[in-house]
């Protein structure tokens, strides 16, 4: 665990209840999946394909803004977002898998009294095929994905909208995930900003976004939570 001090870390901690999660990097490594369908799609206009670090380095903010950054002003990006949703919804969960331990782990922080939500900027859509497809049924009170009506990350609307449908208020509220726009989420929307190291952005990156905490693993994650209540 990465922190300036894990008891005052542990204070701020105590009394929030609502752990909203990151999908991709997060909950899911869902990034060959990804890789695929953006050279799938890069292919189909005969351009130049990408290898999966740099994939990597594009995901966060979006399908148009990856759509942007795989393009790089070449080709059309609306043929390209055709031909990667199509091939994407269809190989969803080919190599994609959840991060070891969590599906053990949160289960047993429910006993706890927390509550779990998903906050993603990936299409609705999928991001309800992914969870359904690796986690039971009812574990999730509430999972967001991107709309045309819902402003994506880093913006504070949805989450702050997430939690007031479930009844929380900010300070009840931790973003866990694993990149600088997840943390500038939770700063924005005066959320607890959580940090997991196992995805796809690195410790210094979430460190300057305004991480107050990183975990390494599902079992740190768990700690962390258990000890601050």
């Amino acid at each position: 665990m990465d922190s300036k001090s894990l008891s005052s870390v542990c204070a701020e901690l105590s009394g929030r209840k609502l752990l909203v999660f990151d999908l991709d990097g997060t909950l899911l490594d869902t990034m060959q999946d990804i890789h695929e369908a953006v050279n799938y799609a890069l292919s189909r206009q005969g351009l130049p394909t990408h290898s999966l670090e740099a994939v990597t380095q594009m995901v966060g903010n979006g399908v148009s803004v990856l759509t942007q950054k795989a393009l790089n002003g070449a080709g059309d990006a609306e043929t390209f977002l055709q031909d990667y949703l199509a091939y994407y919804r269809t190989h969803l969960c080919d190599k994609t898998a959840p991060y070891p331990g969590l599906a053990e782990v949160l289960p047993r922080l429910r006993v706890y009294g927390f509550t779990f939500a998903v906050l993603s900027n990936k299409p609705q859509s999928e991001t309800e095929r992914l969870i359904e497809a690796y986690f039971p049924k009812n574990l999730f009170a509430a999972v967001w994905g991107q709309t045309e009506e819902r402003p994506k990350k880093p913006d504070p609307a949805a989450p702050l909208a997430l939690a007031k449908s479930l009844s929380f208020a900010p300070e009840q509220c931790v973003m866990i995930g694993d990149s600088d726009v997840d943390m500038e989420t939770a700063k924005r929307a005066g959320f607890f900003p959580l940090g997991v190291t196992w995805g796809y952005r690195s410790r210094e990156v979430l460190l300057s976004a305004g991480a107050k905490i990183l975990v390494n693993s599902a079992n740190e994650l768990e700690n962390v939570l258990i000890f601050s209540q």
